[in-house]
């Protein structure tokens, strides 16, 4: 932590350098982040007064002992003395890797792999003429599946806001206001309120706020009641019903902008146990007016058909679930070879 010199307790990336020595990336982007270097005993700052392109970064460390640092809105170069910035070279540090030449490769933001050597820039695509191997299948069996999408109808919408006159949306809020806590990733969540006009977001601390779209302000909202539990699956706002859901690993709480107020339903479904489940992902559904979700078959269970996936159905104002039905996951023999039985685990 910062107690042991590191520059922020909340880490994003590790790498370990050739000589043993270790780097490490912060995802708070701010004075004093950045990335940091451990030699045995003592961690070493760097941040934008030293060269980085930004003080949030992941690194990526190659076996020659090039030390790169990925940004949102480019990369930086560590030559062992100074860091040099590379504005405009755009991939995903999370999966990004160093060949044998200090080559940084990684996924490209607008698709395909990106490889940069600090000179030349190179991109591998698709060519348009192929189409990608299918690796995977999921099917759903006909006739198998419940009905209730088809059976059940959405109510009339609330109003959509409207910004009022002279706001901008593209107008920057102040840049000292109050903003929501940063951290790591388990409860941080958002939803449009589309009627109320903000984004309902929930903090790592488990705090509400909204940002105001027309004014791009926050707001610290309060409420009556609190989201209760890590979220598995996020927000979603429910239109018809008006209301911001969170379906958590074991909780579901419900979010009335309106009256500005959390509460919990009666829960005999989602959670870790027997007989219930976790759910995974959500959207809501115009036509039928649910919110649907997914729960993979085998979390955490040893079962002959794990990595099939359940569609579930949820309507907020009866509070009632329904299985949708089953998706079957067959991996392609390529991914079988070697141990069948890692698609069990």
């Amino acid at each position: 932590t910062m107690v042991d010199g590191l520059p922020e307790n909340v880490g994003w990336s590790v790498a370990g350098a050739p000589d043993g020595t270790i780097w490490a990336g912060s995802i708070q982007d701010r004075t004093g982040c950045g990335v940091a270097h451990f030699d045995g005993s003592t961690w070493t700052h760097f941040t934008t007064e030293h060269g980085l392109l930004s003080d949030s970064a992941t690194v990526a460390v190659g076996a020659e002992g090039t030390v790169w640092a990925v940004h949102e809105n480019g990369v930086s170069r560590f030559d062992g003395r100074a860091w040099t910035a590379f504005p405009g070279i755009l991939g995903w540090g999370e999966l990004a890797s160093v060949d044998a030449s200090g080559t940084l490769w990684m996924p490209a933001r607008d698709g395909g792999v990106i490889g940069f050597d600090g000179i030349d820039i190179t991109r591998l695509e698709m060519p348009a003429t192929e189409t990608p191997s299918t690796t995977t299948t999921m099917t759903g069996p006909a006739g198998t599946w419940n009905p209730i999408l088809a059976t059940t109808q959405a109510g009339p919408a609330p109003p959509a806001a409207t910004c009022p006159p002279g706001t901008a949306s593209s107008v920057p809020g102040p840049a000292d206001q109050e903003r929501p806590a940063a951290g790591w990733t388990s409860n941080l969540a958002a939803a449009f309120d589309q009627h109320a006009g903000r984004i309902v977001y929930v903090d790592t601390l488990g705090e509400t706020w909204m940002l105001d779209v027309c004014t791009n302000t926050w707001l610290r909202m309060n409420p009556t009641g609190a989201l209760i539990g890590e979220l598995s699956a996020g927000l979603v706002y429910d239109v018809d019903s008006d209301v911001t859901v969170a379906l958590g690993f074991e909780h579901v709480s419900v979010y009335d902008a309106d009256t500005n107020t959390w509460t919990q339903p009666s829960n005999d479904t989602i959670g870790i146990g027997d007989g219930l489940f976790v759910p995974m992902g959500a959207v809501y559904d115009p036509i039928s007016g649910l919110i649907l979700t997914t729960r993979q078959v085998g979390w955490g269970e040893q079962v002959e058909n794990a990595g099939d996936w359940e569609v579930w159905a949820y309507d907020v104002d009866t509070n009632d679930w329904a299985l949708i039905g089953t998706v079957s996951f067959e991996p392609s023999q390529a991914q079988r070879q070697g141990n069948d039985t890692q698609w069990l685990e």
